[in-house]
């Protein structure tokens, strides 16, 4: 046999025995490491407003969606009216002081559409000069338009149309307010251009002053401001207020 012949049939033994050449072993995967599920905490659900069961007595529906319990600036969602005015946050409420003319008032930083309105627990100020009011447009311009009532011995009507007074007559009503006692006013803007407003005790919703009144189609589908000024040697103390909605009027 020739020498080239048997080195062939030497490697020929070599592959077909031990001498073939192991696979590598697969590489390790590392298990995926589950990430944590971020669990958010529950949303914080609207404090109770202590006028929450008089609400019910005069709208259908009353969800309230905010409340103010003056325990912060005014600044975060008041704004003064008027550079004379005097306002200050003090334990827990706003004491609002007059100035000659109404030349002191807040009004709220936001508006109010048609199905919303506000409830204001106050102490019923002795000296009894002090006005809440929807309004917009520039007073004393033939746009604007305000409705509201008067704080007096006996509430009064507040309602301008451009510069004309339309509505400025003693409310209705079951109880006399007195001074230092403790009272919930409800102001709401309705549908088609109806606006109400009560006062009315937060304990014992049965007695109330009333003013609802339909003021037609130039103040129906529009957004206002709510206020609240103070005359001369007047003033009067906020203890909260709630932002709410409602279906309709009672």
């Amino acid at each position: 046999m020739r020498p080239s012949t048997l080195i062939v049939c030497a490697l020929v033994l070599m592959l077909g025995s031990g001498c073939s050449l192991s696979s590598p072993s697969p590489t390790q995967v590392p298990s995926a490491t589950p990430i944590p599920t971020s669990t958010l905490p529950p949303p914080t659900p609207t404090p109770a407003f202590a006028g929450q069961s008089a609400l019910t007595t005069f709208v259908v529906d009353p969800v309230v969606r905010a409340i103010d319990p003056f325990d912060g600036t005014l600044a975060q969602s008041w704004e003064a009216l008027n550079p004379e005015t005097n306002a200050e946050v003090l334990s827990g409420t706003t004491v609002l002081q007059g100035a000659p003319a109404w030349g002191s008032g807040i009004g709220r930083r936001r508006e109010f559409s048609p199905g919303e309105g506000v409830g204001v627990l106050l102490t019923y100020p002795e000296e009894n000069q002090v006005e809440f009011f929807f309004d917009r447009g520039q007073w004393d311009t033939d746009d604007y338009r305000r409705f509201g009532i008067y704080l007096w011995d006996s509430p009064t009507a507040n309602v301008w149309s451009g510069r004309q007074r339309i509505g400025f007559q003693s409310l209705p009503g079951n109880f006399r307010p007195m001074p230092d006692a403790r009272y919930l006013l409800i102001m709401s803007v309705g549908q088609g251009g109806e606006f109400l407003a009560v006062l009315t005790d937060p304990a014992d919703p049965s007695r109330f002053i009333l003013y609802r009144q339909v003021l037609g189609s130039g103040w129906a589908d529009l957004a206002w401001r709510f206020n609240v000024q103070a005359n001369e040697a007047s003033g009067i103390t906020l203890d909260e207020l709630a932002e709410f909605s409602f279906a309709t009027f009672k």
